[in-house]
């Protein structure tokens, strides 16, 4: 039997312990974002940009490039390994989006229901996207390697529709199943 775990070393926990400075970024980008601001002294008017939103974009881009490369690592094809990095985006997106989650008591007592549950519910999506990212890089680095990317489900209607067609494949001769055709000698009278 062929052991093919992954065993990681240092450089694995460098390389998470700089994924946890991202994925804490992309959790707080706003308060990350304070933060920088104030490390660099830049200004409001001297700011490149002004808004937390360039760190939930920036991060969410750099995770879903890097899902494109560990996947095209693992052996995935060029379009399975884009549907994946596109569908880990759209997660990361969900997963840094700028809402302030340290003000959720604040949020408890919204008296507008619909607001309140909306508001709830976007922080809720937005910590169980977030812990699944932790949980993929986590995997990645420290237990199975490529692997985690290779077995990543790919939910989008054109893998769903592909499966299905490979499930009955199309032969090469489009006459399979059916009568074959006639050739000339059957159809001629003797």
């Amino acid at each position: 039997m062929i052991d093919n775990r992954h065993s990681p070393d240092v450089w694995d926990s460098l390389a998470t312990f700089l994924w946890w400075l991202i994925l804490l970024a992309g959790l707080l980008p706003e308060a990350f974002f304070f933060i920088l601001r104030e490390l660099g002294q830049v200004s409001t008017h001297q700011a490149l940009t002004n808004t937390p939103w360039f760190i939930t974009f920036s991060c969410a881009g750099f995770v879903g490039w890097f899902t494109y490369q560990r996947c095209r690592e693992s052996g995935d094809k060029d379009d399975i390994a884009f549907g994946k990095s596109v569908q880990t985006f759209l997660l990361a997106f969900a997963a840094f989006l700028p809402l302030q989650i340290e003000q959720t008591p604040v949020y408890l007592h919204i008296p507008i229901p619909f607001y309140r549950n909306l508001i709830l519910g976007m922080i809720g999506i937005k910590v169980l996207t977030w812990g699944y990212l932790v949980q993929l890089i986590l995997r990645y680095y420290l237990f199975s390697g490529s692997r985690v990317f290779r077995k990543m489900p790919l939910f989008s209607l054109s893998a769903l529709l592909r499966s299905k067609t490979t499930e009955h494949p199309v032969s090469a001769a489009p006459w399979e199943g059916t009568a074959p055709p006639r050739n000339e000698e059957e159809q001629s009278p003797k």
